[in-house]
Formats: structure tokens, C-alpha cells, sequence
């Protein structure tokens, strides 16, 4: 007899998952979300140099319930690493969320990617948090 037992553990919950609001309604919010990071590439070769970056990224937006389950959301995604005068990136935010069923919601515009695609780090590195957030 072979039994399999599977779990699913995450070490945070993805707020993209939980956006939308079960008694909103014509109400607006600010919306701030950030994250600092420290990427360590200390590399010693003759093939490649190593490096260390320390940074954050934020994003804040305003997002307005139309319905329960119709959101709007307006802001901007920013990246600055430590030691450089101008952000690294600054670029808008726009998207509309309708939730049409519990486990179903169509997003148009910016969508949620790089933490939510569960795919392994050799189809996709988890650098691409850092370097292609948006």
C-alpha cells in the first residue's frame, strides 16, 4: 500500500490574493506596500564580478471600490538602491480588478506577477522580485 501525503506551506500570504473587499462600497483608500532588500553577490572569479545592493521598493496607490467586487487602483511602483541619487524606477500603476467569482477575478492593466507565478527558480529567479518587480 503507498499513501502520499502533499502540503502547501507559504511563508507569507500574498496579498494579491485578498484585494478586493466583501463590504465596500463606493469608498476610497490609500494603499501602501514596501519592501527593503539586501541582494549579497559576493562572487570571487575571473568570469564574474560579485556585488551587494541594498534598496527598497515601494508602492503607494489609491484604489476606489466601486462595488464589493469592482476595485480601481492608481499609483506608483518606485525602486531606489542605496547610494544612487534618482530611483532606479518610477512607474505608474493602473489596473481595475472585477471579481466575478470566489476563486475567479479578472484583472486589467498592471497585473500581479513575480511572487504569485509558483513556478521553480530555473524557469524563474526569484531575482526577478528585485529586478523586474512590475
Amino acid at each position: 500500500m503507498f499513501l502520499a501525503i502533499s502540503f502547501n506551506i507559504n511563508a507569507q500570504d500574498y496579498v494579491g490574493t485578498k484585494l478586493l473587499r466583501d463590504s465596500c462600497n463606493h469608498e476610497l483608500y490609500f494603499r501602501f506596500e514596501n519592501t527593503e532588500f539586501i541582494r549579497n553577490r559576493e562572487l570571487y572569479s575571473e568570469f564574474t564580478e560579485g556585488f551587494v545592493n541594498f534598496g527598497f521598493i515601494a508602492k503607494p496607490s489609491l484604489e476606489y471600490y466601486f462595488t464589493p467586487n469592482t476595485r480601481i487602483n492608481v499609483g506608483v511602483h518606485v525602486m531606489k538602491f542605496s547610494g544612487r541619487d534618482n530611483f532606479t524606477q518610477a512607474i505608474p500603476i493602473i489596473s481595475i480588478q472585477q471579481q466575478f467569482l470566489k476563486n475567479f477575478s479578472l484583472v486589467l492593466g498592471s497585473i500581479y506577477s513575480t511572487n504569485t507565478h509558483n513556478l521553480d527558480e530555473p524557469i524563474f529567479k526569484m531575482d526577478n522580485y528585485y529586478l523586474a518587480n512590475i
